[in-house]
Formats: C-alpha cells, structure tokens, sequence
C-alpha cells in the first residue's frame, strides 16, 4: 500500500535541501509515478489484447480498445474488426442481444477507437487465416473513446 501511495503522491520531495531526494532520483521518482499512472490506466481501458484470445477463452468476459479496421453491417447484425497493436478481434452486434447497441454500432466508422466489454464466443464461420478466428465477442457495452473522419486511405500492412 505505501508503493501506491508513494506512485500517486502529489506531493513528492523536491531535489533540494537536507534529506530530500537528489534531481536524479527525484526525476526517477517522477518517471515511475507517470509509468505507474499509465500502466493503471492501461489496466482499467482493457483487459486482454486483441491478439490474445483463442478458443480457450471461450466465455470469458473481456474488455477491449483498438483502432476499428472493418465494419460490415450484414442486414440487422454488425461486425467490427477491432485492432491494436497485437492483433484483430471481431465484434458481434445483434439486435436481438440488443437493439440499441446494435443501432450505435452502425455509427462506428474506420478508424474509431472503440473500448468495448463483452463475452468470447465461438465463432460459426471460423477464419482459419487469423490466430483470433475461432472466437468473436459478443458485445455487451461500447464506448466510442475518439471518433474519426474516414481517412481517403487505408491504413494497414498489406494494400491493393
């Protein structure tokens, strides 16, 4: 308890006088109470990567952020491919889980960040090709963190 209350002091020894820290050590100090803020954070956006679940994790309950790379609404059911910097999920949106969630998800365009919660589901389809193609996650909750204009390109590895 005293190392989170030492990372989240606001009140940290100033690098001067008797018995305070030294400039290097004070900075030092600095740098770990920002990392520590930003590992929190990290933890409390998400709670796997998107390239982490495999068919193991199979009702597990998740969160996730990332980049939306593909959104395909498919006559009442959306999918979104949800990135990071590890991998791809796909999202599933029903109206019959849920209408209103379906509808905002209809909104989302390319290059939203999105965090979402939801449940891993097996997938019907399976995508042989993506290490996450067994499972899809089926959506109970979607914050849109950051809308996006869709950019005149896309942003990905491997282009036409």
């Amino acid at each position: 308890m005293a190392i989170i209350k030492f990372f989240l002091s606001d009140h940290l020894p100033r690098p001067s006088g008797r018995g305070k820290l030294s400039k290097t050590n004070w900075a030092l100090a600095q740098n770990k109470r920002n990392f520590f803020v930003i590992f929190m954070l990290s933890i409390m956006l998400r709670t796997v990567t998107c390239g982490e679940l495999r068919i193991a994790d199979v009702n597990k309950e998740v969160t996730l952020c990332g980049w939306v790379k593909k959104s395909r609404d498919l006559g009442g059911m959306t999918f979104i491919d949800l990135r990071d910097r590890y991998g791809i999920t796909q999202l599933t949106f029903n109206p019959e889980w849920d209408k209103e969630l379906a509808q905002k998800a209809t909104t989302v365009g390319r290059e939203f960040v999105l965090q979402i919660k939801g449940t891993v589901i097996e997938r019907s389809s399976k995508n042989k090709n993506h290490p996450t193609g067994e499972i899809e996650i089926k959506v109970k909750e979607l914050t849109i963190l950051n809308a996006a204009i869709t950019p005149h390109f896309t942003i990905e590895d491997e282009t036409d």
